[in-house]
């Protein structure tokens, strides 16, 4: 069976990791959450922005992660999903970049436009290249 999902088709096992990622992204907490007003309070903590809407296809508009890597290095990545779709990366290092999607036979794909640094997402998985060498490694996605 094979479904439309962020403007890809993808096969019924490819739904169910991305929803698991998305799962782990939100974590209890958001199973938790009960409906509140943006600027009202729970357990000390205010919201200060409300949750966007999920697109047309139900996927949640942001979906963040951590993805944990060889080395100890981590990667935090939030996921947007309307308009043009792109990934926030934060590294280690400080560096923070914004790649926009690009052409991929499986996963997802995010690149600069001289594709000098590239983010492979599938499923609870990455990697990232810089100038052509792998910089992040075999990294797994732990919220």
């Amino acid at each position: 069976m094979n479904l439309i999902f962020p403007s890809r088709v993808y096969s019924l096992g490819a739904v169910v990791v991305a929803a698991g990622l998305a799962a782990m992204a939100f974590g209890a907490a958001a199973q938790a959450a009960q409906p509140a007003h943006p600027n009202s309070c729970r357990d000390g903590t205010c919201a200060r922005e409300a949750a966007p809407p999920p697109t047309a296809s139900g996927v949640p508009a942001r979906v963040k992660a951590r993805f944990t890597c060889v080395g100890g290095k981590s990667i935090d990545a939030t996921f947007i999903n309307t308009g043009n779709r792109r990934v926030r990366l934060t590294l280690p290092d400080g560096r923070k970049m914004t790649l926009p999607q690009a052409v991929a036979a499986d996963g997802a794909r995010y690149a600069n436009t001289q594709e000098t640094v590239v983010f492979w997402n599938k499923g609870n998985t990455a990697f990232m290249q810089e100038n052509g060498q792998t910089t992040y490694a075999e990294c797994v996605a732990t919220r």
